[in-house]
């Protein structure tokens, strides 16, 4: 029987927790250790120590990572700090959350990627990443590290596989058969808050479980390494041995991993609540990349874009920003979505409205939520015509009213969306840096904050009937439009 030991540190994180409410079974309560102190530091990445931004290019993209034909690792995520845990010996772990890559995503649209590194002191040390692959209910509805459910993936930073873990509600299964886990013991480690860079801004008391396991493997049943004896009980993940493997095509196997274990922990850094694809010409406009951030932070448009990510999404949607917009004949358009082959979308974004000076960023927050609406109304009928009920059950009965009529979807949004609509640009706002604006119209007695999102929600909408109706009967609609390209900011936000 060959056995290999995995500290995984599973890094399971229960945020805003008192240390007598940890909830533990029997087993579990008779294995717990008494952790050493251990501090939690949140750091923002621009005031890194330089040993650690080494490992990144001039792009924040992992050095090592680039060039490779798979397992390709997205840029550092600068709107989540980085956290760091040091224990009682001056030893540390910085977690970085990385955006997905954009070449790279299409066979796995729910995931995150942490980059981990271990230090010693200040002396270089181990460095990985761990991929996270959650099912779509736990994604959407718990979030909570101790019942996680879906596979768990190490890879060096070249990209090559050495561990798998799959879970289910927090309790891992070998990924190869022929293998057992056995747990050993338990480890918790709870903080008493703190700040991030010593600014003052406070973080919740955190609880971080790491789980110790012994994997018990046959004879030729394999482990879930690959590997031999590596690890020892105090690594976060088995030692050499592995096959060197890449996990995707023009896979070689060429190098044995040699990864030396060290004793770490580290919290578990989650993504917003979507993410999707977006062009380089895109992300090289900070006043429409940076609104489209602050925006997919918030709920709305998640459950907008629900049928375009998840474990189970049928559907893939690019944003784009392209120069002389053309849609469908119209060449006054602001965006445009366009149905591609195999199911994909793109949302492109005129680059001279998002240049102009007369464009504050909550319109371009409303023309990325209507076109959100667009995205999801085709994947809608695609999933009708496949027989397939779509995520709005009413939409199908409503589908039948609208389908002959010309502009169809405009005609649907107008009557179905504008609540939806308000609600996204009202969510997103105070995210906008518009404080200002915000602050001088609370005081004006003309302005109505309500009529005003209602306004927004209508923009693009005034060919329909609704719309034509709203725009003949609603006041103050001059007002509204004017003031708000002339007050409201230009200027994106992307802290």
């Amino acid at each position: 029987m060959r056995k290999i030991y995995l500290l995984i540190s599973l890094f399971l994180i229960s945020v805003g927790c008192e240390k007598d409410e940890i909830q533990q079974s029997t087993a579990e309560e008779q294995l717990h250790q008494k952790a050493k102190p251990k501090t939690l530091k949140e750091i923002n990445f621009k005031n890194l120590p330089d040993r650690l931004k080494g490992v990144f290019d001039n792009k924040n993209l992992v050095e090592a990572n680039k060039g490779k034909s798979s397992n390709y690792f997205g840029s550092v995520n600068l709107n989540k700090p980085v956290k760091e845990i040091i224990d009682e010996d001056g030893n540390s772990s910085f977690t970085f959350l990385l955006n997905k890559n954009k070449n790279a995503d299409s066979n796995r649209p729910l995931y995150f990627d942490n980059l981990v590194i271990f230090e010693k002191g200040k002396k270089e040390g181990t460095s990985y990443v761990i991929r996270y692959e959650p099912t779509l209910a736990w994604y959407k509805n718990s979030k909570d590290f101790t019942v996680f459910t879906g596979n768990i993936t190490f890879y060096t930073l070249e990209g090559k596989v050495f561990n798998k873990l799959s879970l289910k509600e927090g309790k891992p299964t070998p990924m190869k058969s022929g293998c057992t886990i056995e747990l050993k013991s338990v480890v918790t480690i709870c903080t008493d808050g703190g700040s991030i860079d010593g600014e003052g801004s406070s973080i919740d008391e955190t609880c971080v479980t790491t789980y110790n396991y012994e994997v018990n493997c046959t004879a030729g049943g394999g482990s879930p390494s690959g590997g031999d004896d590596g690890g020892g009980p105090h690594g976060p993940g088995p030692g050499g041995g592995g096959d060197g493997s890449n996990d995707g095509p023009g896979s070689g196997g060429d190098d044995p991993i040699d990864f030396e274990p060290v004793e770490g922990w580290t919290p578990p850094t989650l993504p917003d609540e979507i993410q999707v694809n977006k062009t380089e010409e895109f992300e090289d406009i900070e006043k429409i990349d940076c609104t489209f951030l602050r925006l997919v932070e918030q709920k709305s448009i998640a459950d907008i874009l629900i049928d375009f990510f998840g474990e189970d999404a049928l559907f893939n949607v690019t944003f784009n920003v392209v120069e002389d917009l053309n849609c469908n004949g119209n060449t006054n358009a602001t965006g445009c979505t366009t149905p591609l082959a195999q199911n994909n979308y793109r949302i492109d974004i005129d680059k001279d409205y998002i240049n102009d000076p007369n464009t504050p960023t909550i319109f371009l927050a409303q023309t990325l939520v209507h076109e959100a609406i667009h995205a999801s109304l085709y994947a809608a009928v695609k999933k009708l015509n496949n027989g397939i009920t779509p995520t709005d059950t009413s939409f199908e009965a409503l589908y039948e009213d609208y389908r002959q009529k010309k502009d169809w979807q405009h005609e649907y949004m107008a009557d179905h969306y504008t609540d939806i609509m308000q609600e996204a640009i009202r969510e997103v706002h105070p995210n906008l840096n518009d404080d200002q604006f915000l602050n001088n119209y609370d005081n004006n007695t003309l302005w109505d904050w309500d009529e005003f999102y209602e306004y927004i929600s209508y923009r693009g909408l005034d060919r329909t009937e609704a719309g034509e109706e709203y725009f003949d009967n609603a006041e103050n609609i001059s007002l509204y439009q004017d003031d708000t390209k002339t007050n409201s900011t230009k200027e994106p936000n992307c802290n």
